[in-house]
C-alpha cells in the first residue's frame, strides 16, 4: 500500500572505531589492537507487521598478531563482541519478540599463509 513503510527495514546505525598498530612485540609481528562502538537507533517508521525495539549501543574489541609456527606465518585474531554484555533486541532478529541478542561473544581465529 502506498505510503506504508517497507517491512523489516533496519533503523540507522553508526559504527565508530579505531586501531592501534604496534609493529613487532617479542616474537609477534603486525600486532594490532582495536575497538569500536556500534550505536543502533530506534526504528520510528514501522510497517504494521513489525515489532518495535529500543535503540542500543554495543562495544567491541579486537586483537590481531602474526607469529611463525613451524616456519610458516600464522595470523591470530581475537574478537570480543558486546564486551560489556549489553541486553538488547536486534530489530532484524526473528526472535526479537521473546529473546535478547547475544551477550559477550569471544572468537579466536588462526589463518595460515603468507602475508
Amino acid at each position: 500500500r502506498a505510503g506504508t513503510p517497507l517491512p523489516r527495514m533496519p533503523p540507522p546505525r553508526t559504527i565508530l572505531g579505531a586501531d592501534l598498530n604496534f609493529g613487532s612485540a617479542g616474537g609477534w609481528r603486525r600486532v594490532t589492537v582495536g575497538g569500536d562502538v556500534e550505536v543502533h537507533q530506534t526504528q520510528n517508521r514501522l510497517n504494521p507487521e513489525d515489532f518495535a525495539t529500543d535503540g542500543y549501543t554495543l562495544v567491541n574489541f579486537d586483537l590481531s598478531a602474526e607469529h611463525g609456527v613451524k616456519g610458516r606465518p600464522v595470523k591470530f585474531d581475537l574478537d570480543v563482541r558486546n564486551a560489556f554484555n549489553a541486553s538488547y533486541r536486534d530489530f532484524l532478529s526473528r526472535f526479537k519478540e521473546f529473546s535478547y541478542g547475544p551477550g559477550v561473544s569471544v572468537l579466536l581465529k588462526a589463518s595460515v599463509g603468507a602475508w
